[in-house]
């Protein structure tokens, strides 16, 4: 059997592809190798690009890191200029308080006249 279709293959011609083209095809192990190196040397712009986008996040965590614990002192900070503020209110309010309570007029019509230049140049820079 085996010589038998030998004998056909020789019988039935070729072709006119393989006479015009030869044997320029590469092989099917040729195509295989190809395209692996392809697909290799497609995963590694692949991972490129994921190392260059980790590092980029990587980067950016820590700039928010840094910005977080800026944020974080700006209370801190707020609060010792408040307590501050507080002491200096409390010190006005007790001078005001000894002055409300001390008897006699003028320190009353000093008030009235501080009041009054306040309203008056309120007005004047509403006005403009």
């Amino acid at each position: 059997m085996r010589e038998r279709n030998a004998m056909l293959r020789d019988r039935i011609p070729n072709s006119g592809r393989s006479s015009l083209f030869g044997n320029a095809g590469p092989s099917r192990e040729q195509v295989t190798a190809g395209s692996e190196e392809l697909l290799e040397q497609d995963n590694d712009r692949h991972i490129s690009d994921l190392q260059s986008k980790d590092a980029t996040l990587k980067n950016l965590t820590i700039d928010i890191n840094s910005e977080v614990r800026e944020q974080n002192k700006f209370p801190d900070r707020m609060d010792t200029d408040f307590s501050g503020a507080e002491g200096l209110l409390k010190g006005t309010m007790n001078r005001l308080n000894e002055m409300v309570k001390a008897k006699g007029g003028r320190h009353m019509l000093y008030l009235m006249l501080f009041v009054v230049g306040v309203i008056l140049f309120l007005y004047y820079m509403i006005s403009r």
